[in-house]
């Protein structure tokens, strides 16, 4: 939308910036979503599939925006928009799944097993890896601000190397 919207070349580079970041970030969230609806023997095919679909897309939308910009340069980012409104719309309206892979919504969840804490936390210490403390959440992130998440998610190294290597690859 802010391409198909640019009035002149910075907003243009501007907006497409913004598309890289948030293509970068989708990496990250899909591979979390992914380990959470589907148990462990199916991720990788399940991975392979989303992640073809995005090469083929990219590909069917760079030939379809690419024609449709010889009739006016605009037109391939406002076509390109009208999917995504009710895709989005479809992907908010999804239940929040259980975390561990399998692939129940969260209705009803349980509070955390304090004994399951400790338990990891014993696991955690026998084999000797030292968590970072400022990155364990102690409280509920769906109460937090977006602005909150996104400093969160960026805050982990392994995140930040995704995200950057990614838009370096978009672009």
């Amino acid at each position: 939308m802010l391409c198909g919207a640019a009035t002149s070349f910075t907003f243009l580079i501007a907006g497409r910036a913004v598309l890289g970041l948030i293509a970068a970030a989708t990496v990250p969230c899909a591979a979390s979503l992914i380990g959470d609806y589907f148990p462990g023997q199916e991720r990788g095919r399940i991975y392979g599939y989303v992640l073809s679909g995005q090469m083929i897309g990219t590909g069917v939308g760079f030939i379809a925006c690419g024609e449709l910009a010889e009739l006016w340069w605009r037109l391939g980012f406002w076509v390109l928009l009208l999917p995504s409104i009710p895709l989005a719309w479809y992907l908010h309206k999804l239940p929040e799944p259980e975390r561990g892979g399998n692939g129940l919504p969260a209705q009803g969840r349980k509070k955390d097993n304090p004994n399951q804490e400790r338990l990891m936390d014993r696991k955690v210490r026998e084999a000797g890896i030292q968590p970072r403390r400022s990155l364990v959440l102690d409280e509920n992130p769906g109460e937090k601000s977006i602005w909150w998440a996104i400093k969160f998610v960026l805050s982990i190294p392994t995140n930040t190397v995704l995200i950057i290597g990614t838009a370096l690859i978009c672009s």
